[in-house]
């Protein structure tokens, strides 16, 4: 999804390796990215959605008890969608009545946050907790 998102943002890879959460987006190399790369970033991130969509029930399988795995399944789909609609509206407002070299900034902020949300689901999230929440999931283990 990260991948998608650079392609589509036009941002230049060397923006990524010296990317800050401080910096001024302004400070980037912003460049236009060519139809091909616009298509191949939809795909990318086109190709990540089932995992995103399809995680949250192994995900509230995997962590919580039988009575719990509802709500977190409900919270986990919802925030997807919340974060999809946040999207809309923040590139709406962004964007209102400016011209359409502006797309630049929105797509790379969308990346560095992709990227973000990436790098800090690789370093924390674990496989399974510590101790199995059901005799089930004990079962499933071995």
């Amino acid at each position: 999804m990260a991948v998608g998102c650079g392609l589509r943002s036009g941002m230049h890879p060397s923006n990524l390796l010296a990317m800050n959460p401080f910096m001024d987006f302004s400070q980037f190399d912003w460049t236009l990215p060519d139809y091909n790369c616009e298509i191949v970033g939809t795909i990318l991130i086109g190709m990540a959605q089932p995992f995103f969509q399809c995680a949250p029930p192994l995900l509230s399988a995997t962590w919580f008890g039988n009575k719990e795995r509802s709500l977190s399944t409900a919270i986990c789909l919802n925030a997807n969608q919340l974060g999809i609609a946040t999207a809309f509206v923040v590139g709406a407002v962004m964007l209102n009545g400016k011209a359409p070299e502006a797309m630049d900034e929105y797509l790379s902020i969308i990346t560095v946050a992709a990227t973000a949300m990436f790098v800090a689901t690789a370093v924390l999230l674990k496989e399974r907790p510590p101790t199995p929440p059901t005799g089930s999931a004990a079962a499933h283990l071995r």
